[in-house]
């Protein structure tokens, strides 16, 4: 099995729950926001900047840790840069291989 490999650049982490190593693969990708005060709302993710339509409009949690889910299902193994945005933040926080 691949490597997932993490970074947080910025108040949005990322996390895959496996690699994408086999056609078909499915990962769940949960993204954290941070904030002052009580984030609302909604979080997109992409993958190399086009989005995966899949994972538009995730509804944070409203308790802390605020977070949005997704899974996603490849149907080629590769390298998948995903971000994540929300209210203007972007981050790109992990690479899934």
């Amino acid at each position: 099995m691949k490597k997932t490999k993490e970074s947080s650049r910025d108040r949005i982490p990322v996390k895959a729950s496996r690699s994408a190593d086999s056609v078909g693969q499915v990962v769940k990708f949960t993204a954290t926001v941070s904030s002052p005060t009580t984030p609302a709302g909604t979080v997109a993710l992409s993958d190399s900047s086009s989005p995966l339509h899949i994972c538009r409009g995730i509804v944070l949690t409203v308790n802390a840790p605020h977070t949005a889910t997704c899974t996603v299902s490849y149907t080629t193994v590769g390298t998948y840069s995903i971000t994540a945005s929300y209210g203007g933040l972007t981050s790109s926080s992990v690479d899934v291989t």
